[in-house]
Parts: C-alpha cells; sequence; structure tokens
C-alpha cells in the first residue's frame, strides 16, 4: 500500500504520524497543568476562608465578651427605666453608656 503511494503522500503521512504523539503529549500536559492551577485555586480560596472565618470567630468572642461587660454594668440595668428619670439624668445615663461604648469600640480595634 505505501508503494503506491506518492513521495508527497509518504512525507504527508509521516508527519501525521508524528504529530500524533506529540498532540497527544500537548494534551495531556495541558490537562495536567489545568488540574493543578485548580488544586492551587481551591486550596488559596480555602485557606483565605479560614482566614475569614477565624477572624469572624475572633470578633463574635470581642462582641460576647462586650456583651456579658454590658449586661453585668450597673448603669446598661438603669436604661431599662429610664422613663422615670428625669430627663438631664436621662441624657447623662445614655452619654455614659455611649462613652463606654465607644471605649469598648476602641480596645477592640486592638
Amino acid at each position: 500500500m505505501l508503494a503506491q503511494l506518492s513521495l508527497f503522500q509518504k512525507m504527508v503521512v509521516s508527519i501525521v504520524l508524528l504529530l500524533i504523539p506529540v498532540i497527544t503529549l500537548y494534551a495531556y500536559s495541558n490537562y495536567v497543568s489545568e488540574q493543578v492551577v485548580r488544586e492551587e485555586i481551591e486550596s488559596r480560596n480555602l485557606n483565605r476562608l479560614e482566614v475569614s472565618m477565624n477572624r469572624l470567630e475572633a470578633d463574635l468572642g470581642q462582641v460576647s465578651q462586650f456583651l456579658v461587660a454590658l449586661s453585668i454594668d450597673p448603669e446598661t440595668s438603669r436604661l431599662r427605666n429610664v422613663d422615670l428619670l428625669r430627663p438631664y439624668e436621662a441624657v447623662e445615663l445614655q452619654m455614659g453608656i455611649q462613652k463606654k461604648i465607644l471605649l469598648y469600640q476602641q480596645l477592640s480595634i486592638f
């Protein structure tokens, strides 16, 4: 069968036969590279998610400590009966609690 083909046809067939393994290796290499990149992206996203989750847990811990501190504070319990206080005392109480909240916010930054 090859004896009947012309020299040009034989060259084309040999080039095609040589290109098949090259194309196969290229496709496999591309597939492996793509998988490595996907795994790396997934790993980095998981790391970012873990860092965000740790930050969120720390913030929630600070908020819970802040709420416990406010619930223990006697001024906060006086705020429940703010209607019974004189207007000046009510404003003074609210400003005192606002100052404590600001202090807790500033402390939570550190």
